[in-house]
């Protein structure tokens, strides 16, 4: 596998901000999500497509930790900048694995939402459809370009 210097780079950059942040979950807690739950007033025919969202999102948010400690143990590892960078790839892989079956559930969770209820999720803060730490968020969100 060919690992473009661009994207090589990008990884030597997030790396150290994702694995020095500080432990945190990826899916709000029960009670936020119990909250929007009521909030959204979900029939029963849109129920699976909810549960199945909070547990993709569970899911994500139980294996980040563990991804976070391999991530520092990569860092540290012996081997050649080849061989951690190939091993952050796979982590990072894992990664975007999990945030796909997330966005997959999210999707149909929306798609069967009427109008009144997508606004409702719209307006919520950057929890449901993101997994970075706040703090590398923030610091992507003011890095310009």
């Amino acid at each position: 596998m060919n690992i473009r210097p661009a994207a090589l780079a990008a990884l030597l950059t997030v790396a150290p901000l994702v694995a020095s942040a500080a432990p945190q979950a990826t899916v709000p807690p029960q009670a936020v999500l119990e909250n929007l739950q009521a909030q959204l007033h979900l029939t029963p025919a849109q129920t699976p497509a909810w549960d199945a969202y909070v547990t993709a999102a569970r899911t994500a948010a139980a294996d980040r930790q563990e991804r976070l400690q391999q991530v520092r143990e990569a860092m540290d590892a012996p081997g050649t900048v080849t061989d951690r960078g190939q091993r952050e790839l796979g982590l990072a892989q894992r990664h975007v694995d999990h945030l796909a079956s997330r966005q997959a559930a999210l999707v149909t969770l929306y798609d069967q939402l009427d109008p009144g209820q997508r606004k409702t999720l719209d307006t919520l803060p950057q929890t449901l459809g993101s997994s970075l730490p706040p703090m590398l968020r923030q610091r992507l969100e003011k890095t310009p370009g």
